[in-house]
């Protein structure tokens, strides 16, 4: 029987057993989770580069399932043809998304600020007033602010922080209406950054 081999020139450039090692011998990499038959594919990025792909878990978003490592597209496998290709972006997490700030930013003032993001209001149209300046073209979304007595520099770090992080497409301005809706009418809701 013959056994197809790899062979290596050189020494490893790669930490060994990382998934860029993984990625470097066999090329894209996949995970699928067999409970919801899904899968997508796994980004290395810089946080997952050098770690061992032996000891990393994966779950899945959907159903709360093992996510395993495949080498091979899954629904190109016989038996897995009808595994859905999950590759989208994930659903905005608003409370992860808050918890992120106030780790970055501890002087964050919960009791009199407050911001709201709205991902799912299409595209801005050419005129819009409240368009953001050099999006790009994959931005989506509303945000707005709201920080009554912060300062300047707080607040161009809380906007820059938000941006970067949600890519909105429009900035719309805040009223005392969004503190007070985040804090009462929209219990557990996109705005709801009060206790």
């Amino acid at each position: 029987m013959l056994w197809e081999r790899v062979y290596v020139a050189g020494p490893n450039p790669h930490k060994l057993h990382s998934f860029a090692e993984l990625r470097a011998m066999f090329g894209p990499l996949w995970v699928r989770c067999d409970r919801c038959r899904r899968f997508r594919r796994l980004r290395v990025t810089r946080a997952l580069r050098d770690r061992d792909h032996r000891h990393t878990r994966f779950r899945c978003r959907h159903c709360g399932g093992q996510g395993w490592v495949a080498l091979e597209r899954p629904n190109t496998e016989p038996g897995m043809e009808n595994y859905a290709d999950d590759d989208r972006p994930a659903p905005f997490d608003q409370a992860a998304t808050h918890a992120r700030l106030r780790s970055l930013l501890p002087w964050w003032n919960d009791a009199e600020w407050a911001w709201r993001f709205e991902p799912d209001t299409g595209p801005p149209t050419e005129n819009d007033a409240y368009r953001r300046r050099h999006a790009p073209a994959n931005a989506s979304g509303d945000l707005s602010i709201w920080m009554l007595g912060a300062s300047a520099e707080q607040a161009a770090v809380v906007n820059a922080w938000l941006v970067l992080t949600l890519n909105p497409a429009r900035i719309v301005p805040a009223t005392h209406e969004t503190h007070r809706i985040q804090g009462r009418s929209r219990p557990g809701g996109h705005g709801n950054t009060l206790p």
